[in-house]
């Protein structure tokens, strides 16, 4: 769904009244955020919003952790478009963001990331590796095979919404490992 200024600043508002989740990710970037932190998020959210059956995801320059609308002044130089042609070489799909909004809240400049789920069965990787949320952070797989930990969510959702999966459970001296396959797709979590 495209929207208008002020559809996206009414769905800003809720999302800052309602939640910081897995598919929100609210960032104050006064002046620059890094492209690569950029490509991470475009992945963990991605990934959870496709978990969740999301049918988008959100990454928010200008509003802090506390909530506050602070302003941005990110890419402020005309070249925020382009972030769409770059995004797409570090990724598995190809895929880049449905849209990139720029908005006047409260006078403040809101930059917003409206990103795609992953493909279904797909991890969205960022360079070879697939993310996922972990609280406010995002966390990575090793090779876009596994290493999420089990507070990311994944095993209990990939095995509740998919049929095809599986969940084994490992035990070795060291520690407990936990192996779930969705749809061929094989995640360790330690």
């Amino acid at each position: 769904m495209i929207y208008t200024d002020q559809q996206l600043i009414e769905k800003i508002r809720k999302m800052i009244i309602d939640f910081e989740d897995e598919v929100v990710e609210f960032k104050e970037a006064r002046t620059n955020y890094s492209f690569k932190d950029i490509g991470k998020y475009f992945s963990a959210l991605g990934n959870e919003a496709n978990i969740r059956g999301f049918k988008e995801a959100w990454l928010i320059f200008g509003v802090t952790n506390k909530k506050e609308i602070v302003g941005t002044a990110y890419r402020q130089d005309g070249n925020l478009q382009n972030l769409k042609k770059e995004i797409v070489g570090g990724t598995n799909e190809r895929a880049t963001f449905m849209e990139i909004y720029e908005v006047n809240m409260d006078g403040h400049r809101i930059v917003a990331f409206q990103i795609p789920p992953a493909t279904r069965g797909i991890p969205r990787t960022w360079n070879g590796a697939a993310y996922a949320r972990e609280d406010e952070n995002y966390k990575s797989s090793a090779n876009g095979q596994g290493g999420l930990n089990k507070k990311s969510g994944w095993s209990r959702l990939v095995q509740r919404n998919c049929r095809r999966c599986y969940f084994r459970r490992f035990r070795s001296r060291s520690s407990s490992l936990c192996k779930i396959v969705c749809c061929g797709i094989h995640f360790f979590i330690l």
